[in-house]
């Protein structure tokens, strides 16, 4: 006894199979773009006239360089992901997750970021990095700091010749 009988009723049964598969993943594939552009909207509708994104200061830094890395990729409009990066590029803070959140937007952007890198130097505390220079090391600014410094053209791993 052959299973699901003959070739030509597999074939038929294969095409509709096939068939059922690429009609669930369609809707899918349009929610999720639905979804996207929303939200995508929602970003470039919250961001505050001076490039910056978000309610608090203090987290401006970082809420800013996050809406930067989700707007660069997308079909968003250039003017909110530029004004985002100059927001970026002129920001102050000392936070090693701030700080590489915003060299991986810059970088998005193509915009410089080397200098922000170079800095990360500063929040090291022994084999790794915390999220102030007098922190102790943790694994959420150290993974972040790893990641930034990634960008470094090649993956060098010569840190010491960068603050030349």
């Amino acid at each position: 006894m052959r299973l699901f009988g003959t070739s030509s009723q597999r074939r038929i049964l294969s095409t509709v199979l096939v068939a059922a598969i690429f009609a669930r993943a369609a809707p899918l594939a349009a929610q999720v773009e639905t979804a996207l552009a929303a939200a995508e909207d929602y970003l470039v509708a919250v961001q505050n006239t001076d490039g910056s994104f978000g309610t608090l200061q203090r987290m401006a830094p970082r809420d800013s360089a996050l809406a930067v890395l989700a707007l660069a990729g997308g079909a968003s409009p250039e003017p909110a992901v530029t004004q985002g990066a100059i927001y970026l590029q002129g920001v102050p803070e000392a936070n090693t997750s701030f700080r590489s959140h915003r060299a991986l937007a810059l970088a998005k952007t193509g915009r410089g970021y080397e200098p922000l890198l170079v800095s990360l130097f500063d929040f090291r505390n022994g084999g790794g990095f915390g999220a102030f220079a007098s922190h102790e090391s943790n694994l959420l600014d150290t993974a972040l700091a790893v990641e930034a410094l990634s960008l470094r053209e090649g993956g060098a791993r010569s840190p010491s010749s960068w603050r030349s």
